[in-house]
């Protein structure tokens, strides 16, 4: 009864979302006990003076009540285990943990030989001369002086660390454009924009204020407590003032003012912005820059609590860290808690999202660079989803294995974008699921088992849930299993050797060209090695050099006619006739025509080095190369901008005349008339 009474109140002590008013919380209840004990004449103290144990308590609470809801590590009840945890996560400097569990050590022995002397629940230092020779003995100290050094050393850490934490939140600075405290702008209404169009906004002034009204008048404004108005009345004026050092202030405010729709039920998050002017600016910079993020913001406003990390615009994570945060995020989480597993997924994408977006943005990170770890990013997140499936399945029904015992094997494989390491914000993943295993009508070894073919099925059906199930925190990802052998009508997961059948005898010119761009993503190193054999031996194979020129060439010819959006005076950046799509068609086609003489020219995934080998083989010019490189990376570039603004792919008519004639000079000249010889032209 008492554990079934502690876990239903668990949710009520650890909160879903980080809970930023329990700071505030714990910071009057310990200006309570100042007050108290300095009534009390308490400075000596040791649990409730200053820098005593019920800092150091307070210190590690305030991490479990904000955060103990995303992380079960920290719902330990245990003072110390969950100190050095605090560590470890990187939630406190290494240096402060140290000294912090010292000083804890070092307070409760002080309070044991307080205690010890006459046997008294006290925590006050002694002042008799007999009690403070005890208390140094029974420290292990020559007198009572050498004993205090040490320990008010640690009180002083302690203190340091305490007030570094919980200090009071800056002064509410005063508004350029409003009383704040009054709460002026809360009285703007659609009609009467005059003020706002002095202070800075302009001929924009009119849409801030019907944002503003529109706020005032919205339904979750009547569900609203009066302390959550006040707090957002004490908001505004300070979200307006950092809208106007925007370069577009009236864009920026309005879009803000959509983040705050969608957070007036959750008043934590209006404290957050209004205590911390760093947060303030981070959101309004990323509102300005883009819609998407905008809209990324208010549907997910648990990313808000990124705009406090001082790195989120300069430190783009690398490679290793996103798999190894991802990794420990997930060993927070009860291994059989598959929701939980599913909203560390999604929430983590989101938020390296977020950050690999404010680097973009703030231009620490080129283009290729950002392509780059989004991917990096999904590779992360899809074998986590492959390892929590595969657990899963094995524990309820064992594990499948070869003939011979040994243990089978699963790989999947990334297509499209995903396989050319060419990720975008908004990307689906092109994936295909393959298995190794010579006996597949076997069963595994587990108490309730499956055939193995059973079994893969099913893992594959699982990554795609872990992945594209839509739950409260959103989709990791789209997944696309289209480009599977036999697409749509095939099966969900393929035995290498069908898979491998299928590539050598079934797979259209098109399969071929998807092949090109595909790569192992995540599973069994030895099957993984099997693929690439695989892959290798197709694409390398001898083709008749007409019949793929044609083959190609009426593929894009099919794909112009039924995805090339045209609208008068405008131009399909991707789809259009020399845009990003034929650029990447001349790519393929050439490597697929020359590869049985130059294996090198399929060794990588990407457009980009795939043109740089073809080059080295002198199958093109360097001048060509160079050519179609900077087509594609203009193309490229824009179309990325253009996804942050969440705007079509239709550029004028004038847009990029140079590279679009000079891609299609170049499919003109290779693929349309090439030579009969295949040799630079």
């Amino acid at each position: 009864a008492g554990r079934a009474l502690l876990d239903r109140l668990r949710p009520f002590v650890y909160r879903r979302y980080l809970d930023y008013g329990a700071l505030n919380s714990l910071r009057e209840l310990k200006g309570l006990i100042d007050r108290d004990a300095q009534a009390k004449g308490a400075a000596d103290n040791l649990k409730l003076g200053p820098g005593g144990i019920r800092e150091v308590e307070f210190i590690v609470q305030l991490f479990q009540l904000t955060r103990g809801g995303q992380d079960a590590r920290l719902r330990d009840a245990r003072l110390r285990p969950v100190l050095a945890y605090l560590g470890e996560a990187g939630l406190l400097p290494a240096d402060a943990v140290k000294a912090l569990d010292a000083a804890y050590v070092l307070l409760r022995r002080a309070e044991n030989a307080v205690q010890l002397h006459g046997d008294l629940q006290t925590h006050v230092l002694p002042t008799e001369e007999t009690a403070r020779a005890a208390f140094a003995a029974a420290l292990g100290c020559a007198d009572y002086v050498a004993a205090m050094a040490p320990l008010e050393a640690a009180r002083q850490r302690v203190r340091r660390e305490f007030e570094r934490l919980f200090a009071e939140p800056e002064k509410t600075p005063q508004s350029r454009c409003f009383d704040s405290a009054a709460g002026e702008a809360w009285g703007v209404s659609a009609e009467d924009p005059e003020t706002l169009s002095a202070q800075g906004f302009g001929n924009g002034a009119a849409l801030v204020a019907k944002a503003l009204t529109d706020l005032r008048q919205s339904r979750q404004m009547r569900t609203l407590s009066d302390a959550a108005q006040q707090r957002l009345r004490a908001l505004l004026p300070l979200l307006l003032d950092e809208a106007i050092k925007q370069p577009e202030p009236a864009v920026a405010a309005t879009r803000v003012f959509e983040v705050i729709a969608a957070i007036l039920g959750r008043s934590t998050y209006l404290i957050l912005l209004h205590d911390s002017a760093m947060a303030r600016a981070a959101l309004l910079r990323l509102c300005a820059a883009s819609p998407w993020l905008t809209t990324l913001l208010a549907r997910t406003p648990a990313l808000l609590d990124a705009l406090l990390d001082p790195r989120l615009a300069t430190e783009a994570p690398s490679k290793d860290q996103l798999r190894d945060d991802l990794v420990t995020r997930y060993a927070r989480v009860e291994a059989s808690d598959v929701e939980a597993q599913m909203d560390v997924l999604r929430r983590y994408r989101q938020e390296m999202t977020l950050r690999i977006a404010a680097s973009d943005l703030a231009g620490s990170l080129p283009l290729v660079q950002v392509s780059d770890r989004l991917t990096w990013l999904a590779e992360a997140i899809v074998d986590r989803a492959l390892a929590s499936g595969w657990a899963q399945l094995a524990e309820a029904h064992g594990e499948p294995s070869h003939a011979d015992g040994r243990p089978a094997g699963f790989a999947i494989l990334g297509y499209g974008k995903f396989g050319s390491i060419e990720l975008g914000y908004g990307s689906d993943l092109d994936l295909v699921f393959v298995y190794d295993c010579d006996a597949p009508d076997a069963t595994t070894s587990g108490a309730r088992p499956l055939s193995n073919a059973q079994f893969f099925a099913r893992l594959g059906q699982r990554i795609v849930h872990y992945l594209a199930t839509q739950t409260p925190a959103g989709r990791a990802y789209e997944i696309d299993l289209q480009l599977r052998p036999s697409g749509n009508s095939g099966l969900v997961v393929s035995g290498l050797p069908s898979f491998a059948r299928y590539q050598r005898e079934s797979a259209w010119t098109w399969e071929h060209q998807a092949l090109l761009r595909a790569r192992s993503i995540a599973g069994s190193e030895a099957l993984c090695a099997a693929i690439a054999d695989v892959r290798r031996e197709v694409l390398c194979r001898v083709r008749n050099a007409e019949t793929l020129r044609r083959e190609v060439a009426e593929m894009r010819a099919r794909m112009r006619t039924s995805l090339e959006k045209r609208t008068a005076g405008k131009w399909d950046v991707k789809q259009g006739a020399g845009g990003l799509i034929d650029a990447e068609f001349l790519t393929q086609y050439l490597c697929l025509r020359d590869a049985h003489s130059e294996a090198r020219l399929i060794e990588y995934t990407d457009n980009w080095r795939q043109l740089e080998a073809l080059a080295d083989a002198q199958r093109i010019t360097p001048e060509q190369k160079d050519s179609l490189l900077h087509a594609t990376r203009v193309y490229r570039g824009w179309l990325h901008r253009r996804a942050l603004q969440q705007a079509d792919g239709l550029a004028d008519q004038a847009d990029f005349a140079a590279e679009r004639a000079a891609v299609a000079a170049l499919w003109q000249q290779l693929v349309v008339a090439p030579s009969s010889s295949g040799e630079v032209q």
